[in-house]
């Protein structure tokens, strides 16, 4: 008897580490969609076009082999979101095409800060003491990053403007796509409308800019081909996911790694200095998450925490 018990805890504990797997998986992921942002010749406008030229088919045909359902009630649900993740792609693109990528990704990770603000009070999570320490050393780790970059790598005050912005249209994208999964919409199907919604902000704006749509070359379709594939299918269909199952100050606060993947990848890639003290900032931020993860993983254990997923993590 005690055994059962034991391998049915086992087995609870395996799916309550899937949504966090999923979430740094997803992460992993955008961080390497910057290095095949930066390394695209054509402009943000006619790159981001053709990144929802191949997305938006690929997350309906998705939504549908996984059993979603369109509504009428659903797209209008997700016109919002949509919009703000198009201007999201918009103004973080062009931050990276404009800035370093050490600056673009890292000042995108003030996110977390401003979700740990008001996730307490939208979705009721709490926070222990041990747990906003870590938060805290991981954010230091991020401003150390920053901070050594400077003026090098190309950094420039025009980018970070535009990478703050980013921030922000992020942000509020990340929590009511937060709020709509917790109220039960398919996670793919509601991806598929977002992406969607986001061509109305961005098939006008390629136009407007008056970009080349045919300035495309092979490595660019490739490319972006990738980004689709990635960051895209990967990336955001496995966080979309995961945001049901886990916390959404865990989800944001797992993004910090994803810049140090970026800023190793920008010095390996594309030659841009990394400093002795970004190093350092980047061991900070990723002993922190994992510190962090640990301390979920042990509440989730001993059962003193809500992450454990009302229905089959599997299954939604």
């Amino acid at each position: 008897m005690t055994s059962m018990f034991v391998r049915a805890r086992a087995a609870g504990s395996t799916r309550n580490d899937l949504p966090v797997l999923g979430a740094i998986v997803a992460v992993l992921a955008w961080g390497i969609g910057p290095l095949m942002t930066r390394g695209m010749s054509v402009p943000t406008s006619t790159l981001v076009f053709y990144r929802l030229a191949l997305g938006v088919p690929l997350m309906i045909l998705i939504a549908f082999w996984t059993g979603g359902k369109f509504s009428l009630d659903l797209i209008k649900k997700t016109a919002i979101p949509g919009v703000l993740f198009g201007l999201s792609m918009l103004t973080g693109f062009a931050s990276i095409k404009l800035t370093s990528i050490a600056n673009a990704t890292l000042i995108t990770t003030l996110q977390p800060a401003l979700v740990l603000l008001v996730a307490p009070r939208l979705f009721g999570e709490q926070w222990r003491a041990v747990r906003l320490f870590h938060a805290t050393v991981a954010f230091g780790g991020v401003l150390i990053v920053v901070l050594a970059a400077a003026s090098t790598s190309g950094a420039s005050a025009k980018g970070d403007l535009l990478a703050g912005a980013n921030v922000v249209i992020w942000t509020i994208y990340f929590l009511m796509a937060k709020h709509l999964r917790n109220s039960g919409i398919h996670s793919w199907t509601f991806l598929a409308c977002v992406f969607s919604w986001s061509s109305v902000v961005v098939v006008p704006w390629t136009f407007l800019s008056r970009s080349d749509l045919g300035a495309m070359n092979s490595k660019d379709w490739l490319l972006v081909s990738l980004m689709a594939l990635i960051p895209g299918i990967l990336g955001h269909g496995l966080m979309t996911w995961a945001q049901k199952h886990i916390d959404v100050t865990l989800a944001s606060l797992l993004g910090l790694a994803s810049p140090v993947i970026s800023t190793i990848g920008a010095w390996m890639i594309f030659d841009q200095i990394l400093r002795p003290m970004q190093i350092l900032g980047a061991g900070i931020v990723l002993g922190a998450l994992g510190a962090l993860l640990h301390s979920y993983r042990g509440s989730v254990d001993s059962g003193h925490d809500v992450i454990t997923p009302s229905v089959d993590p599997l299954l939604s």
